[in-house]
């Protein structure tokens, strides 16, 4: 397992473990940091979890509250507060995650 909120969750330290993996594997490491490197940070991870995903678990603590404030009748206010707990499907949360905000945010404005 790797926490990705700690010190193994740092690009360079996820681009050596993939190096690590693959040669132990047998895949290219070369062409998979590659990729790795070819996008942002979740696109890292991404790959990193593709390549790697049935070895190595990527936890990442995530969690969302939700308060409703009503301030009248007409105006609903949405308040997101990110905090921590435990999730170990950190890519699936946070798409997830976007799409609930976005079906609460359309709620919000039909309203």
């Amino acid at each position: 397992m790797i926490d990705l909120t700690g010190p193994d969750g740092n690009a360079f330290v996820l681009l050596g473990k993939a190096q690590q993996l693959a040669r132990q594997l047998g895949l290219d490491g070369d062409a998979i940091t590659n990729e790795m490197m070819s996008g942002d940070y979740e696109n890292l991870i991404e790959v990193f979890d593709r390549e790697f995903g049935d070895f190595v678990i990527l936890e990442r603590w995530l969690s969302l509250k939700l308060i409703w404030l009503d301030l009248d009748l007409s105006a609903n206010i949405l308040v997101v507060d990110f905090f921590e707990a435990p999730d170990t499907k950190s890519i699936g949360s946070l798409k997830l995650l976007e799409e609930f905000i976005n079906v609460m945010n359309k709620i919000q404005n039909a309203n």
